[in-house]
């Protein structure tokens, strides 16, 4: 009926008899986001994940409820303060999952020229360098970072990364090295390492990281798939050549899944484009561009 604060209060007297009702908790999050209280609607909602971490509905709507207060917050913030560093870092994360490297690129000079001390701030300048294929600026940004953070695990990691990358092994598996004792779940850590024992000759030691990368749940798919390719090669080497086919098979079966997928979001994005497509017009004799 749209009486949201009888039902809230009700909600309410229900959760001091049996504060354990993950649905009731979560009803009083929808009923707080109905009131135009999102930042109510969120604490209302985290207790209902805590008591039914599984449910679909409470996750929908807990999610719901934190994008609204991201969004008020982020807007506040421009409000106060349009021109200060944490604004072009937000405008630079934004641009950056926009996949737009070089907006995000401006802006993450910008925010730096803010703060130039700022822990996080070069690692992501880097990284959107290195996507962007500056790997000179990339590497200067990432040790830059490691002056500012010396403890920075993921500037640790990407500057090992980066130098294997670019055919420096004896720098880069140090610092991939020193990642993995501090996080042995690094994600495409065991890949980097894998390629710098490669480029060293140590063929047997490649294998064992490659094969490690394949296996953690954590490896991103492209990564995995160049893992075994990189597999391939190396069992080729070794003269395991019923190792060296299975790798190929499945570097194989990971490369046709990824044209599939680029396929299916190929295809979703031209329905999409055709459906918010404006209908065409009629010229005045009737017939239509």
């Amino acid at each position: 009926m749209n009486h949201y604060e009888p039902a809230i209060a009700a909600l309410n007297r229900e959760l001091k008899v049996n504060g354990s009702d993950a649905h009731a908790w979560m009803w009083l999050g929808v009923a707080e986001l109905a009131a135009d209280r999102p930042e109510e609607a969120a604490v209302a909602l985290d207790k209902a994940a805590k008591l039914a971490p599984e449910d679909v509905d409470i996750l929908y709507h807990r999610g719901h409820a934190h994008m609204l207060v991201s969004k008020a917050s982020y807007e506040h913030m421009l409000h106060v303060s349009p021109d200060s560093w944490r604004v072009h870092q937000v405008l630079a994360q934004a641009a950056s999952q926009a996949d737009r490297d070089i907006d995000a690129i401006a802006e993450y000079q910008a925010a730096i020229r803010g703060a130039p001390g700022q822990p996080g701030l070069h690692e992501e300048l880097a990284t959107e360098y290195w996507k962007s294929g500056k790997l000179d600026e990339a590497e200067a940004e990432y040790a830059q970072e490691l002056t500012i953070d010396p403890h920075s695990l993921l500037a640790t990691f990407k500057l090992g990364s980066l130098r294997v990358e670019r055919g420096k092994p004896q720098e880069g598996k140090p610092l991939i090295e020193a990642a993995l004792k501090e996080n042995h779940n690094l994600p495409n850590a065991y890949y980097y390492l894998g390629r710098s024992e490669t480029q060293l000759g140590n063929d047997s030691a490649a294998v064992e990281d490659f094969k490690r990368a394949v296996a953690e749940p954590n490896t991103d798919p492209d990564i995995a798939q160049q893992a075994y390719y990189q597999l391939s090669q190396l069992y080729r080497r070794l003269h395991q050549n019923d190792e060296a086919q299975a790798a190929l098979a499945n570097f194989l079966r990971l490369k046709q899944e990824a044209g599939e997928h680029q396929q299916q979001v190929f295809e979703r994005k031209r329905k999409m484009q055709e459906q918010n497509a404006p209908p065409p017009s009629a010229t005045p004799d009737g017939e239509h561009n």
